[in-house]
């Protein structure tokens, strides 16, 4: 997934926060259970147009759509991580099943690094956003919805003043 330079050592890794997963899977099951309920109904009113196996194929065919909803929404949480490292900072987001976006800022190039955490619930749980100010040509990085920013800033400052010090010690 990520080849490490040489020197190079994975200070922290973080990944989004698991109240983004959890709240996508209680509406995919609210849909299954929604798809549940309805169909005594369906079966009831409209019992000479459409037989009993017919609603099981259906309903086992939502099923295994939500089913495989999830699974995508799982692999897509799973996949986003962010890791930091004596030299880089890397923000790996998997977009859709077959697509990732790859962000790589060298330390050296971080200006300035803002946490937000925003609302109760953000505060309790510990989530938020990172936001970088960067030197190169991409000037913010935006990170949402990850888990202890506080930390992670915390590590990504201390590996950004190591960073500087250690290139002013070899100049």
């Amino acid at each position: 997934m990520i080849t490490l330079q040489p020197g190079e050592k994975i200070l922290m890794e973080v990944h989004k926060h698991w109240l983004g997963i959890v709240t996508h899977a209680v509406a995919l099951f609210g849909m299954t259970i929604a798809l549940l309920a309805i169909i005594p109904f369906v079966q009831l009113y409209l019992f000479e147009m459409i037989l009993l196996h017919e609603l099981l194929v259906v309903g086992a065919l939502w099923v295994w759509f939500v089913w495989m909803m999830f699974f995508v929404m799982w692999t897509n949480y799973y996949l986003d991580v962010i890791i930091i490292t004596n030299q880089r900072f890397i923000d790996m987001e998997q977009l859709v099943l077959f697509s990732r976006d790859e962000v790589i800022v060298p330390l050296e190039q971080i200006e300035d690094i803002k946490i937000e955490v925003n609302g109760v619930l953000a505060t309790l749980l510990r989530f938020g956003n990172l936001q970088i100010q960067t030197a190169g040509a991409t000037k913010e990085t935006i990170v949402k919805g990850i888990m202890y920013p506080d930390q992670l800033r915390a590590c990504l400052e201390g590996a950004v003043s190591n960073r500087s010090k250690s290139d002013t010690i070899k100049a």
